[in-house]
């Protein structure tokens, strides 16, 4: 529920951040600063989706730039940046109050098999990572829920906790064509926006 939580509010975010941002002008400042609020909750959510921020910042850069007036600057930086605030201050005090500490989230806490304290980072689980992530075929079979989830295998001497996966990324965005709206997609994306195509990916997401 969490992991599925921040992915659909990842998308969202970054759906009105790109309704806010048209052709390098920034046309919606409420957008803009909705599309942060629902970016900030991700942190409650799953923190490694919050990665998406990256793209926003590019989203909105262009824009910025074309600011010729500090007053215009300045409004556009609080907008982005402003929803942030509540929502770190919740979670700060959320964390305080649960855990003793602003910054501890729980991991020192958790009592599964997978103790986040010791697991580090290491060389020669990167390639195999890399890859599963991104560059793994789907395994397709002709029953019933035709795309099966594959365990990763790696030859990596140690422990590797990852979770079961449809694929990887660029093997299966590809996918999420078929559950488009129909019609010119170009025509349809000026007319209606982005939000069609991102409520139709949310499935494959």
């Amino acid at each position: 529920v969490c992991i599925s939580t921040g992915v659909m509010l990842a998308i969202w975010s970054i759906a009105l951040w790109m309704e806010a941002v048209h052709a390098g002008e920034i046309q919606s400042y409420s957008k803009l600063a909705a599309g942060s609020f629902l970016a900030a909750l991700i942190t409650g959510c799953r923190p490694p989706v919050f990665a998406i921020f990256i793209i926003g910042c590019f989203l909105v850069w262009i824009p910025l730039l074309k600011k010729e007036r500090l007053h215009q600057k300045i409004k556009f930086l609080i907008a982005f940046f402003a929803p942030f605030i509540p929502v770190a201050l919740g979670m700060m005090y959320y964390n305080y109050m649960r855990f003793g500490s602003v910054f501890d989230v729980g991991a020192n806490y958790n009592l599964t098999n997978n103790d986040m304290t010791k697991r580090g980072f290491r060389l020669g689980r990167a390639g195999n990572c890399i890859f599963e992530y991104i560059f793994r075929p789907l395994h397709i079979r002709a029953t019933f829920p035709y795309i099966q989830k594959q365990e990763v295998i790696s030859s990596y001497m140690g422990r590797v906790v990852a979770d079961l996966r449809l694929g990887g990324v660029l093997m299966v965005t590809p996918f999420r064509g078929l559950c488009i709206y129909p019609g010119n997609l170009r025509a349809e994306t000026k007319k209606r926006g982005c939000w069609p195509d991102c409520v139709c990916a949310l499935p494959w997401a």
